[in-house]
């Protein structure tokens, strides 16, 4: 057949469309009919009876713009209806509307023209259901709205119960909605009633069968709090009766009458009748599966009893194949049709938001425990009362395992296990429905886990109620379309009125239709959809269509395109474009990323998106307009007619089999391979190349214009970014710090930036694994995927935010190196074959880099918010790495461009420069993990969970997450492990059975019974996948044939058997046992053949060596390792070095390696030729029990910590040499009056000297100086002289020459620990506070005389400091107080009330004005000495941990360092108040900060590391070899962000330089962590700090800085603030300005110590103090 110009695809409607537009054959006016002139649209011609077609332009006559512009006259393609909605209802939107979408409201106003004569009527009779459901639920209703309002507001409710959740919902209906509402109306109208036909019908319809939830019903407030504590609950448009309207559209509801015969004869029995627990419907592809469970589903008047919910999987949509959210909306629908279960969810769906995210974070099969299994068994009773069974349906099972495989995950059914493991354990009352193809794997375990239940198969060859079925739908078709062969006259043009065949007369045409469909209901729908354009069919018609329904899908393209195929015109390009994008989707695409994606294709060919990755150009392209992309996607969709259709905003195919046969894979489950299709193959990876362009121009747009991408319209980028949440902090607002933010878009704006955050990485590893197909698209990607990975840390917050990060995380692992297209995946995946130790080196150092930071930090980065916190995270990636130096990068530029102080790391100890051994942490076992086993292919690790008795399978070709769990056996679970297949999973036991499983689904296959004690060890064959050997505390080992369950030998060992192993070739086993021996049987026999003596205590693990069959490992409780040879028959190696009992070893598998697991907590990896230890692996808390090599070099072990470790093992001896500041805890730090030593005190009860000055001998130790007997809680170093002072736990206060390192003196300070010590400004005088309560001063020139004890702090004294012209002393203590002493009467003469906690730091700023404390309470406040009052709060200064821990004040006085339990470093502006920059300190809490008198430097102690920030000011140069940490946090204040960010509260004011002014600052209720507190400027201050300012021009230019005059501060009413400006130069910026420390003088009387002079100290001629005389 020939195609018309226009190649429209005509209105199913017979009538004409609205008036402007033109029918399908382009020439008729309105009013005229289709077929009876003109063109005949998709066919073309006049329609005959022999359906004969008049020429017409062939298809490469036109080009693609004028095939899909808007015609001469302004009208576009008709409107795509959908093919089955009711005749009248085509004609009222066709009438009404010129578009396939509306607005709601347009609808609704439609809708009351059209009825308004009923409107009364019908308006009664919802007020009088409404009245019924209220007294049947007890509810009250209140004021109902009056007539029009309450139906446009019922309407809304029915039309949001089909729809999708999302944003736009309520302002969008579309002409499918209409369509599923009519046929959901005619499912509530029960068993062979029809679907209205008129508005004033449906309206009526749905006054009559909806269910007023939304409106009164008071259980709405029960539901919605369940399903908000189950969140997320819902799977858009794939549940319950929504889903099933969306399907029933397509199809008769009353053509499975038979099927649901055989479900109402099922559903009577009881459940516990054999094989009545579940109903399970087998059928190939198109035989209409899911319209059988749509038909179910939205049924409420079957013969008996409605089902209580439905799931429907789709391949297309993975968020239908999640366990996660299956099981949830399982819960729910649950919920909602059995009430009594509704109390028992409401206990447990309470608390907080830590609940909320600890239910989120809840897996499939916990989710069935806590919120099914147990609330189910609680009702047992109930569930025998209730009246009707408890039904759910499961449609498209198999398209969850095709879905797996599809994503690159670690294969299986996820939701099958699901069902085998958990959902079959259920209480009998609830009962399953299946649809599914029979694939092996699925009937196997769907008859293992229900035993034996009920078949309904759907297959032509065996189920001739199916065939029936299909009759009775076809007879139905072809009743209104079939013309009468008696009454039409040979060569007569049909029309719609030419009559219609009788009932026998439909015989011949139905019989045809059933032969050629080969049972397939989809078959149908192509019939329907080839013939549409002609208003009567003949049989000549039917019989001409091609059989099957794969044959038809070229019979369809060759009408659409020619028969040349795609490149035989212009408009087969498009459409292959088109059907690129569509095939390349990872799941049903939002109209928006479609129309982005075919418009950067446009103008290139079908290749278009592709060549411009490999080819990026420098002038950026720019696509078509937003609006015309978006009309050209709609009019490629009309085109392409019923093949495909758009539901909530997303584009599917109409069935699975068309991508089937689109790309040449397997039909289904008849297991034949699809017909050739040469002329219409579509590859999807021109497709990847334009979603991922697409996808970054959205989500990144930076990064695309620095790649070179071709542009998208302005328009539409502005709307992606309005879309999208500015992920705020570091950078600026939105995406990729691009600083675009905005409110809400439209619904598909929303959708396409959603898929592009998904799926947009997905698409750029598959074009750059292509290097073969595409090198330079190849290299493109990679190149954006680096910038994406380690440049746009806005990307990742909004990925973090959006819950994304597990899943773009597993799709980046699928990464392959860069210098092969093939073979393994990412070569920093954790753990698994594809992210294998060897596997590293071959990948780029930025991916391995990033992806290692996202695996490892993955759990601590899923409730990111902003950019900030993700940069902080990244700085925590060892000192050099490629994430860590891109996130220093990204701090100084936010620095430079905000104008703010810059930092760099200039020294470090303790810090690790190399990634850890270990990769990844596994939890969710509750027992200790007592076994590990890895899949040969790498993809999935097994573990054993001890006392909680669980299997638990990880898909490590992703982020690692548990995709199946189960209960293995009645007590402990001890083994486990995976046959050479892959495809069977073996558990041992002390119950004492050793089970056999279906891997990864889960179902158990085979129980092997025979031991008569605890079963302690499996191994599998290697060279017989069916082979299995199985070790026993009866003595005995076991050999077993999976196949049949027979025991074939008995390996008698006489001991306790404790582990068993194969040799290579399967021929001989070795057990070890508890009588300290190693024993080789013959598998065939049992006979033993070998007995190795050697150790002295019992042998727990055995290994044998992958390439050599002699070599035997084995080890136990005597904590050696001893390598033996069975042919020699001795002992030919000893590896020692465990502290502990041995109880896991594993070759590696080239043999070279031999890991073993030890309860010393440690894995150690061995040199298998020299027996030397190659490296030692740290980080499990308790003991290691298991230790498992995969076939790709990836690492686990298994501990009694109840975690799965996976290692690097090259790591071991890099982590190990890694230097520490200290062996504990540093716990002080304080700096030499010279700025160039810094002296730390730690828990290990050593002060430690560092050589602190710039260059590369910094960082180094100089001197240990050692003494104390404990812990050392605090060290301080003199301001004027050389002397340090040390207090700790041995009650002492020492004394130290820090020239010698010699202890000068020792002082009894307390009879407890010495919490603080302080020296004077003139170190004359040293004061402690310990926890007996007391404060001591002692004179150090009197040889450590007590000159004061300072009683009244009720608690224990945490901190004490001294007042810069020593006259006064503050000290803290646990009562939450601050005391100011007054030295010369000894007395208090303050105290300080405010914290809400324990007050942990003191400090005084230089000018002794002010005192700051910190607290437990996680606040910082800064206190007036004179008055005693609080001037400031820093709220929630550190909001993470345990609050602040450490205080420090710049010299200058104007900065405030604090740290924290956040692990961060904060400075504050006393002056403008509020926090100007953050400085992350990775590790563990901040536990001490210090600050060097000359201003640069600030040291910070983390656990056991010292870190150097030196500090520059704003425009100041940072050396190229430094490596910025942190900068100001930016932005505006914010007043409504996420709570626990530090905020400044004003008490008050305070005075600076002698003028008063007052404290600026911003209001209380600060922002999230995206920003932290802005400084508001005061407006004659020229400070460089906070609110957006730069640093005067002038200051950048001053060597010197001098305090103004009395009244010249800030607020004063003039002068420069702060800082005074003197001298002048040009040039280079100067040095930095070294502000000393003061000098005291004495005065005559000695009786105190005074200031040097000004605020900023000036040092005098004076050196030294002179020193005392004795009395």
């Amino acid at each position: 057949m020939g195609c018309s110009a226009s190649v429209a695809r005509p209105n199913d409607e017979k009538s004409a469309p609205a008036t402007g537009q033109k029918n399908a054959g382009g020439g008729a006016a309105t009013g005229n009919k289709p077929g009876a002139g003109g063109k005949g649209g998709w066919s073309g011609g006049k329609a005959g009876s022999n359906g004969s077609a008049a020429p017409e332009p062939t298809p490469a006559e036109e080009t693609e713009e004028q095939w899909l512009a808007p015609d001469a006259g302004g009208a576009n393609v008709p409107l795509q209806l959908p093919p089955h909605m009711p005749r009248g209802l085509r004609k009222f939107w066709t009438d009404c509307f010129a578009t396939e979408v509306v607005t709601f409201d347009k609808f609704f106003d439609q809708v009351i023209q059209e009825t308004e004569e009923q409107i009364p009527a019908l308006a009664d009779t919802a007020r009088a259901r409404i009245a019924e459901r209220l007294r049947a639920s007890g509810g009250s209703a209140g004021v109902l709205p009056p007539d029009e309002q309450l139906l446009r507001q019922l309407l809304r409710q029915v039309v949001l119960e089909m729809e999708p959740p999302g944003p736009g919902v309520n302002s969008r209906f579309s002409s499918a909605d209409l369509n599923r509402l009519a046929h959901m109306c005619q499912a509530w109208a029960g068993p062979g009633a029809e679907p209205p036909k008129s508005m004033a019908g449906l309206l009526g319809a749905v006054v009559q069968g909806f269910e007023p939830r939304g409106l009164v019903v008071a259980e709405v407030g029960d539901m919605r709090a369940i399903a908000a504590g189950l969140a997320p609950t819902l799977l858009p448009g794939r549940v319950g009766a929504k889903a099933a309207a969306h399907y029933l559209a397509a199809f008769d509801p009353a053509s499975r009458r038979r099927l649901i015969e055989t479900y109402d004869g099922w559903v009577r029995k009881l459940p516990s009748e054999e094989g009545r627990r579940a109903l399970l419907v087998y059928g190939g592809a198109g035989h209409g599966k899911s319209t059988a469970a749509a038909a179910l589903a939205s049924n409420p008047v079957l013969p008996y009893g409605a089902v209580a919910g439905a799931h429907f999987v789709r391949a297309s949509d993975p968020r239908t194949c999640d366990p996660g959210l299956y099981v949830r909306t399982l819960v729910v629908q649950l919920a909602a049709a059995f009430p009594p279960l509704r109390p028992q969810l409401l206990m447990r769906v309470g608390g907080g938001g830590g609940e909320a995210a600890a239910r989120a974070a809840l897996g499939a099969e916990e989710v069935v425990e806590r919120f099914l299994a147990v609330p189910l068994q609680k009702l047992e009773s109930e569930l025998r009362d209730a009246e009707r069974p408890l039904v759910f349906i499961i449609d498209g099972l198999d398209e969850a395992g095709a879905a797996a495989s599809g994503a690159g995950g670690g294969g299986g059914n996820p939701l099958l296990a699901l069902i085998v493991n958990h959902l079959a354990k259920l209480p009998k009352a609830i009962r399953f429905v299946v649809f599914s193809r029979p694939e092996p794997d699925i009937v196997a375990g769907l008859d293992a886990a229900f035993g034996g239940a009920a078949g309904a198969s759907v297959l032509p060859q065996y189920a001739r109620p199916h065939m029936e079925d299909l009759g009775m739908l076809t007879d139905g078709a072809l009743r209104h379309v079939l013309a009468s062969p008696s009454l039409v006259a040979e060569g007569e043009a049909l029309t719609e009125d030419t009559p219609l065949a009788l009932d026998k007369e439909r015989i011949p045409g139905v019989q045809a239709v059933l032969d050629k469909s080969a049972g397939a209901f989809a078959y149908l729908t192509r019939l329907k959809d080839g013939l549409r354009d002609r208003p009567r069919w003949t049989l000549a018609d039917l019989t001409a269509f091609p059989a099957g329904l794969m044959p038809s899908y070229p019979h369809t393209f060759t009408q659409l395109v020619g028969a040349a195929g795609w490149d035989g015109s212009a408009r087969g390009r498009a459409v292959r474009r088109a059907l690129q994008v569509l095939l390349a989707a990872a799941e049903p695409p939002p109209i928006g990323i479609l129309a982005a994606a075919w418009s950067l294709g446009h103008g290139g060919g079908a290749d278009g998106a592709a060549a411009a990755l490999a080819a990026p150009s420098a002038t950026p392209r720019v696509a078509r307009p937003e609006a015309a992309a978006e009309q050209t996607a709609r009019l490629l969709l009309r085109h392409l007619g019923g093949l495909y259709v758009t539901w909530g905003g997303r584009v599917e195919p109409y069935h699975r089999s068309l991508h089937d046969w689109l790309t040449g894979r397997d039909a289904g489950a008849t297991g034949e391979p699809a017909p050739p299709n040469a002329a219409f193959f579509v590859e999807a990876a021109p497709g990847h190349a334009a979603l991922a362009a697409a996808s970054v121009w959205l989500v990144a747009p930076d990064v695309a214009r620095a790649a070179g991408l071709p542009e998208l319209a302005s328009a539409a980028a502005a709307a992606a970014a309005a879309a999208l949440p500015a992920a705020g902090g570091v950078g600026g607002g939105g995406v990729g710090g691009g600083g675009a933010t905005g409110h809400a878009a439209a619904a598909a704006d929303v959708l396409a930036v959603e898929y592009a955050l998904r799926y947009g990485v997905r698409h750029l590893v598959t074009v750059a694994n292509g290097r073969k197909a595409n090198e330079g698209a190849s290299d493109t990607a990679r190149a954006v995927l680096e910038k994406l990975l380690c440049a746009d840390f806005g990307f990742w917050a909004s990925v973090f935010r959006s819950g994304l990060a597990g899943a773009v995380l597993k799709d980046l692992q699928q990464l392959q190196p860069p210098a092969s297209a093939g073979g393994g995946g990412g070569g920093a995946a954790a753990g698994g074959a594809r992210g294998a130790a060897a596997a590293v080196p071959a990948s780029p150092v930025t991916f391995a880099d990033a992806l290692r930071w996202l695996a490892s930090h993955l759990p601590e980065l899923s409730g990111a918010r902003s950019t900030e916190e993700v940069v902080i995270s990244a700085m925590g990636c060892p000192w050099g790495t490629a994430v860590y130096e891109a996130a220093a990068r990204h701090w100084r530029a936010a620095a430079a461009a905000g104008g703010r102080p810059a930092w760099r790391l200039r020294a470090a100890v303790g810090v690790p420069r190399h990634w850890p051994a270990a990769r990844q942490t596994l939890t969710g076992h509750t027992g200790y993990v007592t076994s590990a086993a890895w899949a040969p292919d790498g993809r999935l690790l097994a573990t054993a969970g001890g006392e909680d008795r669980y299997l638990r399978l990880w898909d490590m070709a992703g982020a690692g997450g548990c995709t199946a769990a189960w209960q293995a056996h009645d007590r402990r679970t001890v083994a486990v492990g995976f046959n050479s297949e892959g495809r069977l999973l073996a558990s041992a036991g002390e119950d004492p059975e050793v089970k056999v499983w279906a891997a990864p689904g889960g179902g158990l296959t085979t129980t092997l019974k025979g031991h008569t004690a605890a079963a302690k060890a499996v191994a599998w064959c290697p060279a017989e996948p069916h082979v299995l050997v199985t070790g026993s505390d009866d003595e005995t080992g076991r050999v077993w044939d999976v196949r049949n369950g027979a025991c074939t030998a008995v390996l008698k060992h006489g001991a306790a058997v404790s582990a068993v192993a194969l040799s290579p070739d399967g021929r001989l086993a070795v057990t070890g046992g508890a009588d300290y021996a190693v024993k080789v049987f013959i598998t065939t026999s049992g006979d033993c053949t070998v007995t190795f003596s050697g150790h002295s205590h019992t042998v727990l693990a055995v290994a044998w060596h992958p390439q050599r069959r002699t070599c035997i490992a084995s080890a136990g409780a005597d904590r050696s390792i001893l390598v033996w040879d069975t042919v020699t028959k001795s002992r030919v190696g000893a590896m020692e070095g465990h502290t502990e009992t041995v109880r896991g070893l594993c070759w590696s598998p080239d043999g070279r390696l031999l890991a073993s697991a030890s309860n010393d907590t440690t894995v150690r990896v061995w040199d298998a030729n020299s027996g030397s230890c190659a490296s030692t692996l740290k980080g499990h808390t308790n003991a290691v029990l298991t230790v498992a090599w995969s076939a790709g070099g990836g690492l686990a072990s298994g501990s009694a910590d109840k975690s799965v470790r996976l290692w690097d093992p090259s790591a071991g001896k890099e982590e190990l040499g890694m230097a520490q500041a200290h062996t504990d805890v540093v716990t002080g730090l304080a700096w030499s009056p010279d700025s160039t030593q810094l002296a730390s005190s730690s828990g290990d009860g050593s002060v430690r000297l560092w050589d602190a000055a710039p260059g590369p001998g910094g960082g180094r130790c100089v001197k240990v100086l050692t003494g104390h007997s404990g812990r050392v809680r605090s060290v301080v170093w003199g301001a004027t002289v050389q002397l340090l002072a040390s207090g700790g736990d041995d009650s002492s206060v020492r004394l130290w020459d820090p020239k010698t390192g010699k202890n000068t003196n020792k002082l009894e300070a307390h009879s407890g620990a010495v919490n603080a010590v302080a020296l004077s400004p003139d170190c004359g005088l040293v004061a402690s506070g310990g926890t007996d309560s007391s404060v001591r001063v002692f004179d150090v020139e009197l040889g450590g005389l007590s000159t004061a004890t300072l009683r009244g702090q009720p608690a224990t004294v945490r901190c004490v400091a001294w007042s810069p012209d020593a006259k006064q002393l503050a000290a803290a203590s646990d009562d939450n107080c601050v005391r100011l002493w007054d030295l010369a009467k000894q007395a208090c003469t303050e105290t300080l009330m405010g914290h809400m906690g324990q007050v942990v730091a003191v400090a005084y700023s230089p000018s002794g004005e002010q005192l700051a404390t910190a607290s437990m309470d996680k606040s910082v406040r800064i206190w007036s000495v004179a008055s005693g009052k609080c001037v400031a709060t820093f709220e929630n200064a550190h909001p993470d941990g345990s609050g602040v821990a450490c205080l420090a004040w710049s010299p200058e006085g104007r900065l405030l360092a604090s740290g924290g339990g956040d692990r961060l470093v904060r400075l504050w502006d006393v002056v403008g108040g509020g926090c100007v920059a953050t400085i992350p300190a990775q590790g563990t809490m901040v536990a001490a900060l210090a600050w060097s008198p000359n201003g640069r430097c600030l040291a910070a102690a983390a656990g056991k590391a010292i870190r150097w920030f030196d500090i520059y000011k704003p425009g100041e140069a940072v050396p190229e070899d430094a490596v910025p940490i942190s900068a100001a946090v930016g932005g505006a204040a914010s007043g409504g962000g996420a709570g626990g960010s530090p905020r400044l509260q004003q008490q008050g004011t305070f005075t600076r330089g002698g003028g008063a002014g007052s404290a600026g600052g911003v209001p209380p209720g600060g922002a999230g962590l995206q920003q932290a507190p802005t400084l508001l400027r005061r407006p004659n201050a020229e400070a460089y700090i906070g609110g957006g300012g730069d640093l005067p021009a002038s200051l950048l230019q001053s060597p010197t800085l001098q305090r103004p005059g009395p009244g010249a501060g800030p607020g004063a009413g003039g002068g420069p603030g702060p800082y005074a400006i003197s001298g002048s130069g040009g040039g280079a910026p100067p040095p930095p300005v070294l502000i000393q420390a003061p000098t005291l003088t004495r005065r005559p009387d000695a009786s105190a110590y005074i200031n040097g002079g000004g605020d900023v100290p000036q040092f005098t001629s004076q050196g030294t103090f002179p020193r005392r005389t004795m009395l």
